[in-house]
């Protein structure tokens, strides 16, 4: 069964890149918009917190990759979604939209671009 699952996941991968180009389309639209709602909603949240979506949102990306583009390296998949994450924080800093710069989200980012790397990986080796 585990063989099946992985022949299907591989054969659906054009279709695992349409995905992946809209979830980078949608992720984009929502690290340059500016913020929405109630700032005072952030104060029940501790700082971690942000970190946290950060690095899940990151991992999503890099997992997406990785099943899309199998057979590519994860120095090209970790080090473009790094480099995508640097671009989007030096870009919400010079668009004034009431986002800020933050080397932290740079280091969140990049430690989702791993982890869902090598989540994406081992999926596939198991299966």
């Amino acid at each position: 069964m585990l063989k099946t699952i992985k022949n299907c996941l591989l054969k659906q991968y054009k279709k695992v890149r349409i995905i992946l180009f809209l979830y980078f389309g949608i992720l984009t639209w929502l690290l340059l918009r500016a913020p929405q709602g109630n700032k005072n909603l952030l104060n029940y949240f501790p700082h971690f917190s942000d970190k946290l979506i950060h690095t899940l949102t990151f991992l999503g990306l890099a997992f997406l990759a990785k099943i899309s583009f199998p057979k590519k390296n994860q120095l090209l998949i970790i080090g473009i979604g790094t480099l995508y994450g640097i671009l989007i924080e030096f870009l919400q800093e010079y668009m004034k939209l009431g986002r800020t710069f933050e080397y932290s989200d740079m280091v969140a980012d990049f430690i989702g671009c791993i982890i869902g790397y090598y989540m994406a990986k081992k999926m596939i080796e198991i299966l």
